[in-house]
C-alpha cells in the first residue's frame, strides 16, 4: 500500500507531497491498520 501526503495552500495553489509505501499483510481494515500503526512506530 502507498500512502500519499500533500499539504496544499489554497490561494496560490502551491503544493508539497511525498509518498510512503507500507508492507501490508492482508488486503483488509485490520491488515492496513496494522500496517499504519507499524508505520507511525517507525516515525
Amino acid at each position: 500500500m502507498v500512502m500519499e501526503t500533500m499539504l496544499i495552500h489554497g490561494p496560490s495553489g502551491e503544493y508539497i507531497g511525498s509518498y510512503c509505501e507500507m508492507p501490508v499483510e492482508t488486503l483488509d481494515s485490520h491488515g492496513v491498520a496494522s500496517a499504519r500503526r507499524m508505520h507511525v512506530a517507525m516515525g
